[in-house]
């Protein structure tokens, strides 16, 4: 039942993420802050997950977008890393690599495709927001998917 409460939650932020991402190229604070605060709060009072896991979830999700950002001198925003923090926190580690995998692939093909099709030398700007929400969408589906599978263990 927490499931479809948690993803319910998971759009009702990510949602309008992706829009601003798409419109104006950036991603508000409010936003990402409250998500975090909220799915916080929610694994905390559930006890789906300790103190200790949340800041793990919290770091990785942050610190691997804000290496992306620093390396790349601000051509990733640091929307994303907020924004990739919230997906840590609200489904996992487990699930932000799978939204991250996902995230990666697609918004490469797009990138490529974009790129055949432009004319001018100028380069295109790509939100990433919408891959991120799109993996992470993907990604939560999925999450205990293996567990459906038979098991062929000996």
């Amino acid at each position: 039942m927490h499931g479809w409460i948690e993803f319910a939650l998971f759009l009702l932020v990510a949602l309008p993420v992706t829009f601003f991402d798409i419109r104006e190229y950036r991603i508000p604070d409010f936003l990402t802050f409250s998500g975090v605060a909220a799915f916080v709060v929610i694994k905390l009072l559930w006890k789906e997950q300790s103190v200790g896991t949340l800041a793990l979830d919290l770091a990785v999700g942050f610190g691997v977008f804000w290496l992306i950002w620093w390396m790349s001198s601000g051509q990733m925003g640091l929307g994303d890393a907020k924004f990739s923090a919230f997906i840590a926190v609200a489904g996992g580690l487990t699930t932000w690599f799978g939204a991250v995998f996902v995230a990666s692939t697609t918004g490469l093909v797009a990138a490529a495709v974009l790129k055949l099709l432009r004319t001018s030398d100028r380069p295109a700007r790509i939100p990433f927001a919408p891959f991120l929400t799109l993996g992470a969408a993907v990604s939560l589906q999925f999450q205990g998917f293996h567990r459906m599978l038979p098991d062929f263990s000996w």
